[in-house]
């Protein structure tokens, strides 16, 4: 009877990089959302964070580019 080391050592090195991947890697579609993952998980706040900064730099720029001169309206106030 074969040990569990000695089935390990005797298996294609390339197989069981990809039996591990499947077990260890990363789910892809949508269930990458439910990653835990720090690494993942951080580059995931990083680029949100990133997201919303341009989002309201855009936003401050057109503020301040109707503010620049009196009497601008090309932005409606529901924006």
């Amino acid at each position: 009877m074969k040990s569990v080391n000695q089935e390990a050592v005797e298996q294609d090195p390339q197989q069981l990089h990809e039996d591990l991947h499947d077990i260890w890697g990363n789910p892809k579609g949508l269930k990458a959302l439910t990653i835990v993952n720090h690494t993942t998980l951080g580059l995931r706040f990083m680029i949100t964070g990133m997201v919303f900064f341009l989002i309201g730099g855009i936003l401050a720029m057109l503020v301040r580019t109707q503010l620049a001169m009196p009497d601008q309206d090309f932005m409606s106030p529901e924006i």
